[in-house]
């Protein structure tokens, strides 16, 4: 809820504070209380004028409890229509997504529905070509129609499914790129593609794949962050070289704590 002027919720708050302690103290006052009335015992005036005395006080103190009962009563209900703590601001925009949030997911698993059979076959096909260790031999792919609960799976030929935990990781990680790629493809828009490649950990063939049908084909454009180690100046910048528009290389400067970034890859440049 936001209101204007000034932010009155501390003071409340304090205030609101202060009555729950006189309100705890109220037991002790009602024991005292007691105590004197005990004490009014025999006939002397002293006794009496106690008496009388205490009579006050108790007359006082359960009127002194009524109003910090209205009071707290008052302040508390002005408390609740607060919807904000301390120092903080109620924020509208991010009320209104959240009250969004249940439409946002509910579209979303919609478009992933509508896309869903796209995607299980350019999937199916990128991998047939790309999982080396499959090539060929997948049978279909099918996609979870929920993407907070997203998952997939792929199936031979033969039947069976063929489960992560069987896959190396170099397998693994063809086998997100090419899902990847197939999210991206039947996106509504074409944004760039930056990854940053793990090539170490493919085999030559995958590496060789990858290069040559994976890449190429991601997206109208693709950014590669990769070392020197991952696509390797001798063996595998040739192979994509042609599909090429800028080569960097970032380097570090360890004394100016720095990284400069200049044309070329490791001191190779573009014809």
């Amino acid at each position: 809820m936001s209101r204007k002027g000034n932010n009155n919720f501390l003071f409340l708050y304090n205030q609101k504070n202060e009555l729950e302690v006189q309100l705890h103290q109220i037991p002790n006052l009602k024991s005292q209380i007691e105590i004197f009335k005990q004490q009014i015992t025999g006939e002397g005036y002293d006794f009496l004028k106690t008496y009388e005395q205490n009579e006050e006080k108790i007359h006082k103190t359960q009127s002194k409890i009524q109003e910090i009962k209205n009071e707290y009563d008052k302040i508390s209900k002005d408390v609740h229509n607060f919807d904000i703590s301390g120092s903080q601001e109620a924020d509208i925009k991010y009320n209104t997504l959240q009250k969004l949030k249940d439409f946002f997911e509910t579209l979303a698993n919609q478009l992933l529905k509508n896309k869903k059979q796209q995607i299980e076959i350019k999937m199916k096909e990128d991998l047939n070509r790309n999982l080396i260790a499959y090539k060929d031999v997948i049978d279909r792919v099918e996609l979870s129609e929920n993407l907070s609960k997203f998952t997939f799976k792929v199936y031979h030929k033969a039947g069976n499914e063929i489960y992560l935990s069987q896959l190396n990781t170099a397998s693994k990680q063809v086998l997100v790129q090419v899902l990847l790629k197939a999210l991206h493809e039947f996106g509504d828009y074409e944004p760039p593609v930056m990854i940053d490649t793990v090539m170490g950990v493919l085999d030559e063939t995958s590496r060789m794949t990858l290069l040559e049908n994976y890449f190429p084909l991601l997206s109208h454009q693709t950014i590669l962050l990769s070392s020197d180690s991952e696509i390797r100046v001798e063996k595998d910048l040739d192979k994509i070289k042609s599909k090429i528009s800028k080569l960097y290389t970032l380097e570090r400067d360890r004394e100016q704590q720095l990284t400069e970034v200049k044309e070329g890859y490791f001191d190779i440049f573009l014809n």
